[in-house]
């Protein structure tokens, strides 16, 4: 698994943000739910899910 050390560590990073950018838009603070910030956040939040499945999909060998 050493050659998904990277992968993985964008995967991680990714989901960060997009989990803070979450609970920042669920608590409403700083008016988060911006427009700009919607936009933002879901090529974000996207962007992880398909690095996720892109990830699991390296490991296990499916084409």
């Amino acid at each position: 698994m050493p050659d998904y050390h990277s992968l993985m560590g964008l995967h991680m990073i990714l989901g960060i943000f997009s989990i803070l950018l979450g609970i920042l838009f669920v608590t409403n603070r700083w008016k988060w739910k911006g427009k700009k910030y919607v936009n933002l956040g879901a090529p974000l939040w996207t962007g992880t899910f398909l690095l996720g499945v892109t990830f699991y999909m390296q490991i296990f060998g499916f084409p």
